[in-house]
Parts: structure tokens; sequence; C-alpha cells
């Protein structure tokens, strides 16, 4: 299933503003923790790039 980009977006900022654990974003979002994790390494990632330039 694909998630909208502020869908993805807002869950990762909310699991980083409550402190929340992938587990415990994945149920309040009603998601697997897969797709959480996913997200965060594409975040983790781009923020990479951003600011190291590591491609």
């Amino acid at each position: 299933m694909s998630y909208s980009v502020g869908f993805t977006s807002k869950s990762v900022k909310i699991r980083e503003k409550e402190g929340l654990s992938i587990k415990q974003t994945a149920q309040r979002f009603h998601l697997g923790t897969t797709s959480i994790t996913r997200w965060l390494k594409r975040v983790l990632s781009r923020l990479l790039v951003l600011h190291v330039g590591v491609k």
C-alpha cells in the first residue's frame, strides 16, 4: 500500500516529537513496524545527503 508524503512525514514527526518507539508509532497509526522503519531510513538517508553530501 502506498501512503501520501504528508501522512508519512506526519507519522515520523509525531514519533520524534513524542518520543515514541517504532512499535508505538505503528500501533498509533495502525501500520506495520516495517513501514515506519522504511520511512525512518528514507528520512535519515535524505538528511545525510543534505548535510554531508553522501549519496
